[in-house]
């Protein structure tokens, strides 16, 4: 268990007996720690971690009274239950040319998908990471030294309170004018993803071609 900022806990979890069943990177599952009583609930939280990791990570910010008290109380060495994988958000099933768009902590899909990069990767990716201040990003050090290793992945980090906030219209210019060709990936507060699916589509991209996290079960 690690506190990667003031309000995010990163739950770090191992299989006691059975292997952790895991699919895609970008998946979800229900976790519950049935020892704790206001944790007794299952909950559903975005796996961060890649699949071929001996561990489940899923990064928690504490913005409800469960999660909150997930923050305060959660101690190292509390049985978990967890229930999944469960998701259909992959980007390995969308064109080559893409733009990823994550919102405060909706940015733990994309970090199990750049946990989960190939050496190879197949496609040519603009991934934007905005939150509104510097003390509220995590693993952006991570995040960049993914970029500096594949070259066709490439990070943007915006902190919307002194650089102003993300609009369509600057991530379409950065990939050259037109994105109708692209597909964009999204996770993050649902406003935020409802006004981006609206530009995106303003801009060309059609809406076959933009995806964003939620809990579906396949």
């Amino acid at each position: 268990m690690n506190h990667p900022n003031p309000s995010t806990t990163e739950v770090v979890l191992r299989a006691k007996k059975d292997s952790i069943q895991k699919q895609r990177a970008g998946q979800f599952l229900f976790v519950r720690f049935p020892k704790e009583k206001p944790l007794a609930e299952s909950h559903p939280f975005t796996i961060a971690s890649a699949p071929q990791e001996d561990v489940l990570r899923v990064t928690i910010k504490a913005c409800g009274d469960y999660t909150r008290h997930l923050f305060s109380n959660l101690q190292a060495g509390m049985d978990a239950v967890v229930e999944g994988a469960y998701g259909m958000f992959d980007y390995k099933t969308g064109g080559q040319k893409q733009i990823w768009v994550a919102g405060g902590i909706g940015v733990t899909p994309f970090l199990s998908f750049i946990r989960n990069l190939e050496a190879d990767l197949a496609f040519d990716i603009d991934f934007y990471y905005t939150v509104r201040h510097r003390e509220e990003a995590i693993f952006v050090d991570e995040i960049k030294a993914a970029a500096k290793k594949n070259p066709r992945l490439k990070a943007h980090v915006r902190f919307s309170a002194t650089d102003g906030s993300l609009t369509v219209e600057e991530i379409a210019k950065i990939a050259g004018g037109n994105i109708s060709g692209h597909h964009v990936y999204m996770c993050g507060p649902l406003p935020m993803v409802m006004a981006f699916e609206k530009k995106f589509v303003e801009a060309g991209v059609t809406a076959g071609n933009i995806h964003y996290e939620e809990f579906n079960f396949r």
